[in-house]
């Protein structure tokens, strides 16, 4: 029996779920119901009663924890503009068209109350308008983080603790001083030196494999390092304490240093450096099984590797609750466990082909790969079937690399004249970019797709069914296993049976960009703008939608055409003028157009487009353009009696229409059904009383 090991599994299920049970989610009721019916069954034939009080009790704890964990981050809402004062950090980033900088502030206050930190895009002409450490003053409307959006959780505002939003232009910003914290103040220096002595591009990988910020690395380099299955050295991890381990160790026995001395001073290094990398899950999960490792070796007891891995998730999560969604944390994990549960059994196999060092290395890497597939599909990401190969060239490399980039980082940048010692980890990562740039080209690859909770379930099952933790005979290993694989192919045919569909709509808000789908029974869909291609595939897959049918561009003159095909949009349609792409048709203002079951016009009050009326079945919809619109066409849509009307932004419109018309606005207002800063993304049946749900 390993309670901490099987104490964190039930504690991060209960988190992980906590969510979609409190929603009633039916998907994650059915698979905690089947986990507990399953492991009750074991427990009553085993009669492993503490087993089953241990799990229960982690399992209620972690419930209780995720609601300790939203309410602990949630901000207070904000009516109005507010005045804010607070320091920008160096987590500092330009957009990809360099129009745009997205910083986090630090020591933030709100109205004369210290409210924690913000997060806030800053539209400047120049980036060099704004630096790290610049103490500002602005006034803006603040607005507060959503930690789940279409079903994902946003982790980039929990892990910069930054439960705040705001957009500002550079014009509006007062500026009061500047001043570095510590830490900021050597990841700025030593970024300086990386730069100054190994160019921007090898500067930028060096950067990210010493702290794991990755904002400065080109795309393509970042693209080639993804596709070739070797990003994960840009994010400091386990491979990365396990090299610095190595090299403390050595160090501190070539000194002859205590052994109770060499545990203090690895762990100082270890708090240091976590620091330094903000605290990531990666980071922590390694520290704590490595000092976990090295009281092992003192106390001469036994090290086993599920207990440890147990011990480290449950200190984390009761620290950072929600970090059970963070994909970080999951890819972590799962990336340990299995090379605990795989590498032992692929060694074996493989050593009847390769020496024992190149099998090792192969089982690892294969191992790793087997792992992480799960959480790789839920990024999107592309699977390079060489990637394992891949590795074994890129991390001989990087294990020579890190240790001197390590060592000699610091000493640059506080003595700039051995600045020339930067050179070999400069070769290096010539040599893995290249690396990544061959194999990143190849062909022997495919991009995933988000696989269905069932299925990652049974996948880890799998994998601890295979594996010597499971302690079985052979025969029985294998009834387990055809079970498993029986189980897996009835939830795969499920997955084809036919939903019975409703009239839809869904409201939802993309960059400050509204963005409004419409799906009828039949499964066609009609959307009014897009949002980015993450964005839209997401409400898609939450809508049950494979593609858009027709795309009616309102807000833009332009549609991203790249975006609309790889939502698989059929047919844009726009009034006005054509961009010359082959899906586009083009309509005259207030002429009805029938697509499907849909029926819309370009609504034209004088000589202005005021926005598209659109009838499906017997709801009428009106979608309002993003702009000012003059009293007298407001007072003409008033008297058109829709069934729906989608403001946006522009919530002062709403007292215009009839209290039986379901207004849906961005702010908060006294006349509106909906919003998205109080509601979020939300759905509409447009049948039975016009019900809806939060698509959050």
């Amino acid at each position: 029996m390993r309670p901490l090991f099987y104490g964190f599994l039930a504690l991060l299920l209960s988190i992980s779920t906590a969510k979609f049970l409190f929603t009633g989610e039916l998907e994650f009721i059915i698979l905690d119901v089947v986990i507990c019916v399953v492991f009750l069954i074991y427990v009553l034939f085993t009669k492993k009663f503490v087993s089953l009080a241990i799990v229960m009790c982690f399992f209620a704890l972690g419930l209780g924890l995720f609601q300790i964990g939203v309410s602990t981050f949630t901000g207070k809402k904000f009516v109005g503009t507010q005045q804010v004062v607070g320091r920008i950090s160096d987590d500092l980033s330009a957009s990809t068209y360099g129009d745009s900088v997205t910083a986090t502030l630090k020591d933030v206050v709100i109205d004369g109350k210290n409210e924690g930190n913000i997060r806030l895009k800053i539209n400047i002409s120049n980036i060099k308008d704004v630096e790290a450490g610049d103490i500002i003053s602005f006034e803006t409307h603040v607005q507060t983080a959503k930690l789940f959006e279409l079903g994902e959780f946003q982790n980039f505002y929990y892990r910069d603790k930054t439960p705040y939003m705001a957009e500002i232009s550079s014009k509006d910003i007062l500026l009061h001083g500047n001043s570095l914290n510590a830490d900021e103040a050597f990841r700025l220096k030593v970024k300086d030196v990386l730069y100054q002595n190994m160019g921007s591009s090898n500067g930028a990988l060096a950067f990210a494999a010493l702290f794991g910020d990755r904002s400065d690395i080109d795309s393509q380099t970042y693209q080639n390092f993804k596709s070739a299955g070797i990003i994960h050295i840009l994010a400091v991890s386990g491979l990365h304490i396990s090299f610095l381990f190595a090299l403390l160790g050595w160090i501190l026995r070539k000194l002859h240093i205590n052994r109770y001395i060499n545990l203090l001073i690895c762990g100082g290094v270890l708090g240091i450096y976590a620091w330094l990398c903000g605290f990531t899950p990666s980071i922590l999960r390694a520290g704590i099984m490595g000092i976990i490792l090295f009281f092992t070796k003192l106390s001469g007891k036994n090290y086993d590797q599920l207990s440890s891995l147990g011990a480290a998730g449950i200190l984390i999560l009761l620290f950072s609750p929600l970090s059970a969604y963070d994909l970080g944390f999951l890819l972590s994990f799962s990336c340990v466990l299995s090379i605990f549960m795989l590498s032992p059994i692929l060694t074996k196999l493989f050593g009847y082909i390769f020496p024992k060092y190149v099998a090792s290395a192969f089982a690892i890497s294969f191992a790793v790969q087997l792992g992480v597939l799960p959480f790789m599909a839920r990024m999107l990401t592309i699977l390079n079937f060489l990637s394992a190969f891949v590795n074994l060239l890129v991390i001989p490399i990087f294990s020579v690399v890190y240790p001197i980039l390590f060592i000699v980082a610091p000493i640059v940048a506080f003595l700039p004249v051995f600045g020339f010692l930067l050179k070999p980890p400069e070769w290096g990562f010539v040599a893995i970019k290249n690396i990544a740039e061959f194999f990143g080209q190849t062909q022997l690859k495919i991009t995933l797709k988000p696989l269905d909770i069932f299925f990652v379930a049974l996948f880890f099952v799998l994998l601890f069914m295979v594996s010597g933790f499971f302690m079985a005979k052979l025969r029985t290993k294998a009834m387990c296993c055809s079970c498993l694989f029986v189980l897996s192919c009835i939830l795969f045919g499920c997955s084809y049976i036919e939903i019975p569909r409703k009239n839809t709509l869904a409201y939802c808000y993309n960059y400050s960009q509204s963005v409004v789908v419409l799906t009828d029974s039949q499964g066609d869909s009609l959307a009014i703008d897009l949002g980015y291609l993450d964005f839209s595939t997401r409400l898609l897959d939450r809508l049950g939608l494979s593609k858009v049918s027709t795309l009616l561009v309102l807000q833009d003159n332009s549609v991203n055409i790249d975006i609309a095909r790889g939502l698989g949009v059929e047919t844009i349609v726009r009034t006005g003028s054509a961009e010359g792409f082959d899906e586009e048709v083009v309509v005259q203002y207030n002429q009805e157009v029938t697509f499907g079951d849909f029926v819309f016009k370009y609504v034209l009050s004088g000589s202005r487009l005021v926005g598209i009326s659109i009838w499906l079945k017997d709801v009428s919809i009106f979608v309002l353009k993003d702009w000012n619109i003059p009293e007298k066409a407001l007072q003409s849509l008033a008297e058109s009696e829709y069934d729906f009307v989608v403001l946006g932004k522009h919530d002062q419109y709403a007292s215009y229409f009839s209290p039986e018309t379901t207004i849906l606005t961005y702010a908060e207002n006294p006349f509106a059904d909906s919003c998205f800063v109080c509601d979020g993304n939300v759905c509409y049946t447009l049948s039975e009383g016009h019900k809806w749900r939060c698509l959050d």
